[in-house]
């Protein structure tokens, strides 16, 4: 049979057992920053608001297709050459999972990216946030997809 000071002790000895698991598990916690240079990128983050205001503007929407080899982004309401892009494949969840592609130039802006160039896990969860710059006519524009 249990007595008082026995529960008391038993009381503070799993609330002492649970406190130091948390700080077990607080310093094994990785806080990475999710880019080096964070702060070049927001300072230049107006820049890519008024990229991708352009682009919507325009009508322009990033679409995504899969099969087993390949990812295929397109962009609609395109009616010019595209001379040159880039394409950034941003996992919020794990940075190695980045992937960043130079884009040839294309009439059809289409693009073909070779599914084995991607983390398997994060295309599997579709975890990606798909980022496309492009440049059309002197002129830069953005756009960005929420892959799920």
């Amino acid at each position: 049979m249990m007595n008082w000071g026995r529960a008391i002790i038993l009381v503070f000895v799993l609330f002492a057992s649970g406190i130091g698991y948390l700080v077990y598990r607080a310093t094994q916690t990785e806080f990475d920053l999710v880019e080096d240079d964070y702060y070049e990128q927001e300072l230049n983050y107006q820049q890519h608001i008024d990229q991708r205001n352009k682009a919507i503007k325009m009508g322009v929407e990033l679409s995504i297709s899969i099969n087993e080899n390949t990812l295929g982004l397109g962009l609609t309401n395109i009616h010019q050459a595209i001379t040159s892009g880039n394409v950034l494949f941003y996992d919020p969840t794990n940075r190695a999972n980045d992937r960043n592609f130079k884009l040839a130039s294309s009439d059809s802006a289409q693009w073909f990216i070779p599914l084995e160039k991607l983390n398997q896990s994060a295309v599997q969860k579709k975890s990606y946030t798909i980022k496309l710059d492009w440049v059309m006519d002197g002129d830069t524009l953005r756009t960005e997809k929420h892959w799920y």
